[in-house]
């Protein structure tokens, strides 16, 4: 989505920079920065899974 950045509000363009970031983080920090974030997905066993990976350092951009 960066390449479209500019497309974003304001308000997002921080939070896609954020994002960026937790892709970029591996282990707890991935994991505090999702919380900081308040990231979440429509289930709590779905946003727990997303945790976990984050955790495990399995959260990476796509090369």
């Amino acid at each position: 989505m960066e390449p479209v950045s500019h497309l974003f509000t304001a308000e997002n363009q921080p939070l896609l920079r954020q994002f960026g970031g937790l892709l970029d983080a591996a282990g707890l920090r991935a994991a505090m920065l999702m919380l900081r974030m308040g990231l979440y997905r429509q289930t709590r066993s779905g946003t727990l899974a997303v945790g976990a990976a984050a955790l495990a350092g399995r959260l990476r951009r796509s090369t």
